[in-house]
């Protein structure tokens, strides 16, 4: 199985208190990689390292044996809060933000059809559900080259139906486009329906993987 991130000894302190400590563990190319944990624990901040929106922390995150070198615009992360998408863009131009064109590509017409969005592309997003806005923010992640999409509890404010969609729809992404996801929930049975593997942040900062069966 090819290792596309290496996580080793990260460890991560606000003033004298720790959030992460030590961490070390490898994410693989291709899986589902659910990080799970109670509020509090540290798991958006371990998203924002591992994106490359947070820099400051002690370790190292290596990219295929190589240390990581943050870019000049972080990995793709898909957040829960609905605001993510900029209300005086459309929703073509919220997909395209990040990629300095105008128009979408033929190719990109694929992804946006698969995510049930070419009717949606000249709306802007207080025209939108709370589920289409979180289409449209993982239309934006899967427009982009990189290989790992990062969520960030992308989930937890739509309603059970939607939720269930939107799961079963990750599934399909990961499959179909053969994108590796790091997921954030606090949710178990969220972490069993979607894992490949499941990590676990406990509130003292220490991650490990279990097995599904263990929940």
């Amino acid at each position: 199985m090819e290792t596309l991130m290496s996580i080793k000894d990260l460890t991560k302190s606000y003033g004298d208190e720790k959030v992460l400590e030590h961490l070390t563990f490898d994410i693989y190319a291709g899986e589902i990689l659910v990080v799970l944990g109670v509020s509090g624990a540290g798991k958006s901040t371990l998203l924002n390292i591992l994106s490359g929106l947070e820099k400051d922390y002690s370790g190292r995150v290596e990219w295929r044996d190589k240390v990581f070198e943050q870019c000049e615009v972080p990995l793709p992360i898909v957040f829960q809060d609905f605001d993510q998408l900029l209300p005086w863009y459309t929703v073509e131009k919220n997909i395209l933000l990040p990629y300095r064109r105008k128009v979408l590509a033929p190719k990109d017409m694929e992804i946006i059809a698969f995510l049930g969005l070419e009717a949606h592309l000249k709306k802007y997003p207080h025209e939108l559900s709370g589920g289409m806005k979180q289409r449209v923010a993982i239309g934006r992640s899967l427009l982009s080259d990189g290989q790992i999409i990062f969520m960030d509890e992308p989930f937890g404010s739509l309603d059970n139906q939607r939720r269930q969609q939107l799961q079963a729809l990750i599934i399909d992404i990961n499959e179909r486009y053969g994108r590796t996801i790091v997921f954030i929930t606090h949710d178990i049975q969220e972490a069993k329906y979607l894992a490949s593997r499941i990590g676990v942040i406990d509130e003292a900062g220490h991650f490990r993987i279990i097995e599904k069966e263990t929940l």
